[in-house]
């Protein structure tokens, strides 16, 4: 599992949009996410009809824990190379 590209920015509590690949297939539309001071990473979702939302790639919780601590030590990295010091 690798993470392809990070796009990092502040759209509410969406810090970062990025895209996974796993063997040979690229995966978009994972982002990682801020509630109440913590980081956290969110799978791609649709909108039913009803509003809803759904993930649309399912992944066991060991997967999950896996990429969550990759995609955030990723992100950790590109948010302190954009540290400014004065």
């Amino acid at each position: 599992m690798i993470i392809k590209n990070m796009s990092v920015g502040d759209w509410g509590n969406t810090k970062a949009l990025f895209t996974i690949e796993v063997d040979g297939v690229w995966i978009s539309g994972f982002k990682v996410m801020e509630t109440n001071g913590k980081n956290w990473i969110a799978k791609p979702t649709r909108k039913t009809k009803d509003g809803e939302y759904i993930d649309t790639v399912g992944m066991s919780k060991e997967k999950k824990d896996k990429l969550e601590k990759i995609a955030l030590e990723y992100f950790e990295k590109i948010i302190e190379s954009k540290i400014t010091y004065k």
